[in-house]
């Protein structure tokens, strides 16, 4: 019911979620396959291997059997590009959301696990820089994205919930991540 709520009056025929494989972005992907799955929509789930630790690639192809048992499409995107150290977490953060962008083949809508846990660490991760008060806002939970391949709507319906909620979800379920 909270993306319903996100979603407003907004009905998408097509959502695209980004999907890591830890257990946040698990649960997202099997609540979002089954509403999906109820409401008749179509469900992209994208998996962005960043190349920078071994086992990365295994974890996108788990995620892709996990997609396939829940009767969605999955899709991997590759970062190839290599940067200076000092950059790294940022320069990744973007590849991944042009990654996704590229990769939502048309859904106007793309989820991301974000939990309660993450918008509390932006926050504190922001206290340590001068933002002033603007800049402690937190992660929003519907954000409008404009994009040359088409503007969409980034929603994070799991904002308010926890991680070890969404685990707990994921045992009774006797699904696995990572």
């Amino acid at each position: 019911s909270g993306l319903v709520t996100l979603l407003g009056p907004h009905r998408p025929s097509h959502i695209a979620l980004a999907v890591s494989g830890g257990g946040d972005s698990m649960a997202l992907m099997v609540l979002a396959a089954e509403w999906c799955s109820s409401q008749g929509l179509r469900c992209t789930v994208i998996t962005i291997d960043h190349q920078l630790r071994a086992g990365s690639a295994d974890e996108a192809i788990f995620v892709g059997k996990q997609a396939k048992k829940l009767g969605v499409t999955h899709r991997i995107g590759r970062w190839h590009e290599r940067v200076n150290p000092g950059n790294l977490q940022q320069k990744a953060r973007l590849a991944r959301y042009r990654l996704i962008d590229e990769m939502r083949d048309g859904a106007d809508v793309v989820l991301m696990a974000h939990t309660i846990e993450d918008q509390a660490e932006t926050v504190l991760m922001r206290l340590r820089r001068p933002f002033g008060v603007d800049g402690l806002a937190g992660i929003p939970q519907k954000r409008q994205i404009f994009s040359e391949q088409g503007d969409f709507w980034l929603l994070r319906p799991l904002l308010n919930s926890s991680g070890d909620r969404l685990r707990e979800f994921l045992k009774d379920r006797s699904i696995n991540w990572i």
